[in-house]
């Protein structure tokens, strides 16, 4: 037996919009998991114990804070009808931070 869904499809354009969100995101979660180790021991000199830690740390950080973050998220597009500001927000600051992460200062 099948079944004909009433509920509305979602435009393409809105589609392709959170996917390429997808995209950046996606590559700065996996990214520095994969290479931010290598970067900070071999071409940093830092010791594998603390490069360890520079990685581990903030996907910890990111369990306990991304809890609080979607329900501030949730209540603003209650109260809005929209998640845009925190939406164009991570859009801004990603790149240039994620750039920063493989910025080492000129002294090293």
């Amino acid at each position: 037996m099948t079944t004909t869904s009433t509920a509305a499809r979602v435009p393409r354009r809105t589609v392709v919009g959170y996917a390429l969100g997808s995209v950046g995101t996606g590559g700065f979660g996996t990214l520095p998991g994969l290479v931010l180790a290598y970067y900070l021991t071999d071409a940093l000199g830092v010791a594998a114990g603390l490069a360890s830690l520079v990685v581990t740390v903030p996907k910890l950080w990111d369990v306990v804070i991304d809890p609080f973050v979607g329900a501030r998220s949730d209540a603003s597009a209650a109260r809005r009808g929209s998640r845009r500001p925190y939406l164009l927000t991570g859009a801004l600051t990603l790149p240039p931070l994620f750039a920063a992460v493989f910025a080492a200062p000129a002294g090293l």
